[in-house]
């Protein structure tokens, strides 16, 4: 992986706007809705006794490269998890050979894929795909040495977590009761709205391993939302 790629990622981020992290937001959120639709109708390729998979291109055929993989529930992964891959509660995004691989850990006995996926959790690993796509092939290594602090610093992490937040927020502002409601009580006080953000919306794990330059770029898309809606 050259620095040249892992800069790539971070000018991505450096560079979004409110609009601009919706609009990704978005195009996962689409996916999922199709995807459950597609499921239902037992359309995916392969199936044994473990395992199932759903190829991509089925909804848009500018994801041909992407496959997702059902397998096995295991409740046991709650938290993230070091070594080859990262999970959030059982979900991971990695890559074999051209090919690119989310994998959700929830077929139980009766083998229905589109039963229980945590839809925050795979929108969380399609916008990992989106980042890899857009950022032409940066995916972080893990080892057995990658801490929490580290997991949450890097690009693709800290840039998956803040858009799951961010979404939600922006949702809410675009609505117009709730947009009056949020400027009678913060207009006009940005710290109030920051804070809200960071004990009632983002999540708390994320928000307490950041380093400074994380910290300073959260504040900075945080009030992009606000100036936007708000100010």
């Amino acid at each position: 992986m050259t620095e040249n790629i892992r800069n790539t990622i971070r000018n991505l981020i450096n560079e979004a706007t409110v609009e601009s992290d919706k609009y990704y937001y978005d195009i996962a959120d689409k996916f999922y809705d199709r995807m459950i639709v597609e499921l239902s109708n037992g359309n995916y390729i392969f199936q044994n006794d473990s395992n199932i998979i759903f190829k991509a291109s089925e909804i848009d055929t500018n994801y041909a490269n992407l496959f997702i993989l059902f397998t096995s529930a295991n409740t046991d992964k709650t938290r993230p998890t070091f070594g080859n891959n990262s999970f959030k509660a059982g979900y991971s995004f990695g890559t074999h050979n051209q090919y690119k691989v989310i994998i959700i850990n929830n077929l139980k006995e009766d083998k229905q894929p589109q039963k229980g996926i945590l839809k925050d959790g795979f929108i969380h690993e399609f916008i990992h795909y989106l980042d890899f796509q857009r950022s032409k092939g940066y995916k972080p290594k893990f080892t057995e040495k990658t801490t929490i602090y580290d997991y949450y610093n890097l690009p693709t992490e800290y840039n998956a977590y803040y858009q799951e937040a961010a979404t939600y927020v922006v949702n809410l502002l675009n609505d117009e009761d709730m947009l009056k409601s949020f400027k009678e009580k913060y207009k006009g006080n940005y710290h109030a709205f920051y804070e809200w953000m960071i004990k009632s919306v983002l999540d708390k794990d994320f928000t307490s391993s950041l380093n400074n330059s994380n910290n300073i770029k959260l504040k900075k898309r945080i009030y992009n939302i606000y100036a936007k809606y708000l100010v």
